[in-house]
């Protein structure tokens, strides 16, 4: 499956609660357009999320992941799930 790394990979814990509704709604609906389905699942751009960012996550994902020196986080908080780590090269893609 496709899942959702944000549009532009910017610091989500650092965007304005406006910009990451469009970050966030720009992802999916190119993600939607492209296959037809939408994202599940959030990978927080270079692990940086917040409580903020997160509830608003929420409001479109099912879970989320994030890396913190590497390594994925887990807890109790269902936008932070653990799973192993994959490469996939960029690929470029038409908007």
């Amino acid at each position: 499956s496709i899942q959702s790394h944000g549009w532009s990979h910017r610091n989500m814990a650092a965007l304005s609660p406006l910009a990451l509704l469009w970050e966030l709604v720009r992802s999916q609906s190119a993600i939607f357009t492209l296959t037809g389905r939408f994202p599940v699942a959030l990978s927080y751009p270079n692990g940086n999320s917040s409580a903020r960012t997160r509830k608003i996550a929420s409001w479109f994902y099912t879970y989320g992941v994030r890396t913190c020196a590497g390594v994925y986080e887990t807890g109790s908080d269902p936008l932070l799930y653990r799973q192993p780590r994959h490469h996939a090269g960029r690929i470029q893609t038409r908007t």
